[in-house]
């Protein structure tokens, strides 16, 4: 369970005085400070972490757990205990269907049915203008004049393994493509500690008052009725495409 923490410092004369939009400027910040740290958390669980319990604590981000890769030459999965990362030491490649289908394959045949896509904003575009498969085209009908639209975007793709959802992350890393089952992947947080308005702590001087929003959180597998060996591998990634 990593510690994430985020620094607000607001005057007296700030909070004090009218503002257009908002009543305190302490509660806004607040806000502000929470989704800084979501956004946080969300771009360390793209790297590539091992857990470790010594000080300061780090959780093992989302590719330490993944085991069913379609991976380049030279590149290897992680264990998938979260002790440590993937090697993306390997020769880079082009971004294929049949890699995906690969990954989906092997995630589907230990028992995992991955429903979401999670792809960067450079491999969104490539995997759009991927041309090896068959494209579904939609008529659209106006019923009142408009200009005409051009749709250049894939957000669907159906495997012979299920339907995957293009999730594009602007966090996420051009080397590698994930594959998610929303049912057993999550980030977990502890309950009544995460809660900025349960952790946010203040202390007012004489002119301002400082405050402090922490939160406990982790890449969580969800074990529900699979155990941890097979649970770790309803996932899957393709990995080894350049940056």
């Amino acid at each position: 369970m990593q510690i994430s923490q985020k620094d607000a410092q607001v005057s007296g004369t700030l909070d004090a005085v009218d503002k257009a939009g908002r009543d305190k400027e302490v509660a806004y910040q607040k806000v502000l400070k929470g989704l800084e740290l979501r956004r946080d958390i969300e771009k360390y669980l793209h790297s590539d972490t091992a857990r470790s319990g010594s000080d300061p604590r780090k959780a093992g981000t989302l590719s330490s757990w993944i085991t069913n890769v379609d991976d380049a030459s030279g590149t290897s999965a992680a264990t998938g205990d979260g002790s440590d990362v993937p090697d993306m030491a390997g020769t880079d490649r082009a971004m294929t269907l049949a890699q995906i289908d690969n990954a989906m394959q092997a995630a589907y045949t230990d028992g995992g049915q991955p429903n979401m896509l999670v792809v960067s904003p450079s491999k969104k575009a490539a995997f759009s203008d991927l041309n090896s498969g068959s494209v579904a085209t939609n008529q659209i009908n106006y019923t009142a004049p408009r200009e005409a639209a051009i749709v250049g975007s894939v957000s669907l793709y159906l495997s012979d393994f299920g339907q995957l959802d293009v999730v594009i992350d602007r966090f996420a890393s051009d080397d590698r493509v994930y594959l998610l089952d929303s049912d057993y992947a999550s980030v977990c947080t502890l309950p009544n500690v995460t809660s900025p308005s349960k952790r946010w702590r203040k202390r007012v001087t004489l002119r301002s008052s400082k405050s402090l929003l922490n939160g406990h959180s982790k890449f969580q597998l969800q074990k529900l009725t699979q155990p941890f060996t097979t649970c770790r591998k309803l996932l899957g990634g393709s990995f080894g495409y350049p940056h």
